[in-house]
């Protein structure tokens, strides 16, 4: 049995519901966030415990803010990526759906 790739199937659902992609696409920023925040961590070998003992508030805290289980602030945003040596940076870039919100 050939089994499909995470990619693959992906892309067909989104390709073939436009509900579902357009949930994708209104997630996807805060996904690209977290994901940068635990690539991040990982590079410094650090655990959500130590991240936490880095910025102030607890592990149980990160990892509400890993899962996406919590809509952070954006100082918390900028004391993680203290804490993980980096800055923060936002753009704001034309969408190109041809659309307004």
């Amino acid at each position: 049995m050939k089994y499909e790739t995470h990619d693959v199937v992906r892309e067909r659902l989104l390709s073939e519901h436009p509900a579902i992609r357009e949930e994708y696409e209104r997630l996807r920023p805060r996904y690209e966030v977290i994901a940068k925040l635990i690539s991040a961590r990982h590079e410094l070998n650090l655990t959500q415990a130590q991240l936490a003992e880095r910025m102030g508030p607890t592990q149980n805290t990160i990892s509400r803010l890993e899962s996406g289980e919590s809509n952070p602030r954006l100082d918390t945003l900028v004391r993680a990526a203290h804490a993980l040596g980096r800055d923060l940076t936002i753009e704001f870039v034309e969408s190109g759906s041809g659309s307004n919100p």
